[in-house]
């Protein structure tokens, strides 16, 4: 059976944490956007192009899409 190292493990969770939370996909950013150009509510449009400056503000800086949400954690079991 292989050995995976702890590091290893910790290295892709952490990834895919930063990942999950730093970049909005595409195709919901295009969608976001999409949404913003077609409104014709001024306070929806607002709030659509505050979440667009943030996802882009998230992508350039490498910050969180949402800073209000808490933290992840994770609890994993480990076997020998």
């Amino acid at each position: 059976m292989p050995e995976i190292s702890t590091d290893a493990i910790f290295s892709v969770i952490k990834n895919l944490v930063l990942e999950a939370n730093i970049n909005l996909p595409n195709k919901d950013y295009y969608a976001l956007n999409n949404l913003f150009e077609n409104e014709t509510n001024k306070q929806a449009k607002e709030v659509l192009k505050q979440i667009l400056q943030n996802a882009k503000i998230a992508f350039e800086e490498k910050r969180p899409l949402c800073q209000d949400t808490g933290f992840v954690t994770v609890f994993l079991s480990i076997g020998q």
